[in-house]
């Protein structure tokens, strides 16, 4: 794949990391898909810094929707079928990344969803107030039609709904 700077650009500015010091996830609003492709939730997240030196080494995340869990970086976790084998957590949450992938989207997929941190050293929060939902749409699923639209929203509807 050729990228050309000014989309690179746009991409790396999408993820530039929130302000630190608040309990905020930045992850976009709304999501296309296809009923039957995949998407993948970029998610970033910040915390206030502890007051103690203690040292932050193990985090725990949950992607939900309501009380149910549909992701976690968590590998023995015990998913629901509804969602077990089609969620893969891809962030890096040391990094504070919370990115997640949801595969074999459905019309129940709609959301919406939220994150949830917990640093058993630190603090739990629920990113709540942050939620993302999808707007699934039948059609045609082509080999790749799932990236385009991810493009798509990136490039041009990162700003009205993050």
């Amino acid at each position: 794949i050729r990228l050309s700077l000014p989309w690179l650009y746009q991409c790396l500015t999408y993820l530039a990391m929130p302000p630190r010091g608040q309990w905020i996830a930045k992850i976009p609003t709304l999501i296309p898909a296809l009923q039957g492709s995949c998407v993948v939730i970029p998610c970033i997240y910040t915390y206030p810094k502890p007051n103690s030196n203690a040292i932050l080494n193990r985090w725990r995340g949950f992607w939900r929707k309501g009380n149910k869990i549909v992701s976690t970086n968590l590998p023995k976790w015990k998913m629901t079928n509804e969602y077990k084998k089609r969620t893969q957590f891809l962030g890096d949450l040391k990094m504070r990344n919370c990115t997640v992938l949801l595969d074999g989207v459905r019309r129940t997929d709609v959301g919406p969803f939220y994150f949830r941190i917990e640093i058993p050293q630190y603090k739990s929060f629920s990113y709540t107030k942050n939620t993302v939902s999808i707007d699934v749409t039948r059609g045609r699923h082509r080999a790749g039609s799932h990236l385009s639209l991810s493009l798509h929203y990136f490039l041009f509807h990162r700003d009205s709904h993050v």
